[in-house]
């Protein structure tokens, strides 16, 4: 089978990324998915779009993302579930602060609604939120939601529409090379050619990679998440910094999740659950003494660096990367897909993203950057 480009993951980013080059008319785009479309760290994410982020690059991704989210019911012809749900950020430490005081300055210059609240106007937003130990909070109404299955499944859809080969339960084995550059992959006794290799593999980006030639230092983490039942429990989406303790009011209660597990751990760990009502007593107290609907996990993959890797491979020619999105991939997909799929056909996007290369980590001009 001859394509022009394989994409290998079917997770939002996958999809997006072969949608956008359907949509820019790359032809022959084949997308492979080990498993099903959205099945992976995609299929069980809460769905919020963040916009707070503290690296300025990672900030424009999110603004671009959140913008095009607001179109993408219309644009891939189907409800997104998408809708404004409003977050209330917390922080207990005085730089972290001062951070997001940047932060929001520049998303106010972006017009997006934000409020620095006092203190004491804090139970006006968040009557159930306990005020000690906190430094500051930063009110944002245009917080947003949708739905990852279902944005995830139009991105698909929509690019089988425009020629997309879609190929679930197909597990790439190698990434076959000639020389120093990518001709393809093998699936089984299945040779895909290929002048482009697209590694959107989310936690299996590293294995992929090194099918390549290509080292990327990346860590896969463990999310775990608890649905309390607490049905008269409403308000905005909490975020605690640096605590990382997140509380998103859901039907029938709410979404807690805080901190990292190891991903070498299958299924829940519960007494992860402990240390979560330490947090809750402490700062949602209304909520410590709530039963668990449900429980589960997802993987999140990181760079060493923290910030995600994005671009062709500087040793291998024709292999790209849109990895190590550390949670972040459903927010960033429709942004993401839309500058790889301007890196991948027109050499360049229209936002600067080369801080993201994968270069960065053997290229000294690139490594301070």
């Amino acid at each position: 089978m001859n394509a022009s480009v394989v994409v290998i993951g079917g997770g939002i980013v996958g999809c997006s990324i072969a949608y956008n080059l359907a949509a820019r008319g790359v032809r022959d785009v084949v997308l492979l998915e080990k498993a099903t479309v959205g099945s992976g760290t995609t299929g069980r994410s809460v769905g919020g779009i963040y916009l707070l982020e503290h690296d300025p690059l990672h900030a424009e991704l999110a603004f671009r993302g959140w913008r095009l989210f607001q179109r993408l019911s219309e644009e891939l012809d189907g409800p997104t579930d998408f809708r404004f749900a409003e977050s209330l950020t917390l922080y207990t430490d005085q730089a972290l602060f001062e951070q997001g005081l940047v932060s929001s300055a520049r998303l106010r210059a972006w017009g997006i609604a934000l409020e620095v609240l006092p203190l004491n106007s804090i139970p006006r937003v968040a009557p159930h939120v306990e005020l000690t130990g906190l430094v500051g909070a930063i009110h944002c109404p245009d917080y947003a939601k949708a739905d990852p299955y279902c944005v995830t499944q139009l991105y698909r859809k929509a690019a089988e529409r425009r020629g997309v080969h879609v190929r679930e339960g197909t597990l790439v084995t190698e990434v076959l090379r000639d020389g120093g550059r990518v001709v393809g992959v093998k699936t089984g006794a299945e040779v895909v050619r290929a002048e482009v290799v697209v590694n959107a593999a989310g936690a299996e980006a590293g294995g992929i990679a090194a099918m390549s030639g290509v080292s990327l230092p990346l860590v896969v983490t463990k999310r775990q998440a608890f649905a309390l039942d607490a049905p008269r429990f409403t308000g905005p989406v909490l975020v605690e910094c640096p605590t990382d303790l997140n509380v998103i009011p859901d039907a029938g209660g709410a979404i807690v999740i805080q901190g990292e597990a190891s991903a070498s751990e299958p299924g829940v760990d519960w007494d992860q659950l402990d240390a979560i009502t330490l947090s809750l007593k402490r700062r949602v107290p209304v909520l410590s003494s709530a039963g668990v609907r449900r429980a589960w996990t997802g993987l999140r993959t990181f760079s060493v660096d923290g910030r995600p890797i994005l671009g062709f491979a500087f040793d291998v020619l024709g292999f790209f990367c849109a990895v190590a999105w550390g949670g972040m991939g459903f927010a960033l997909g429709p942004s993401v897909g839309a500058v790889a799929a301007e890196m991948i056909v027109d050499g360049r996007a229209t936002l600067d993203v080369s801080q993201l290369s994968p270069s960065r980590f053997n290229r000294p001009e690139l490594k301070s950057v």
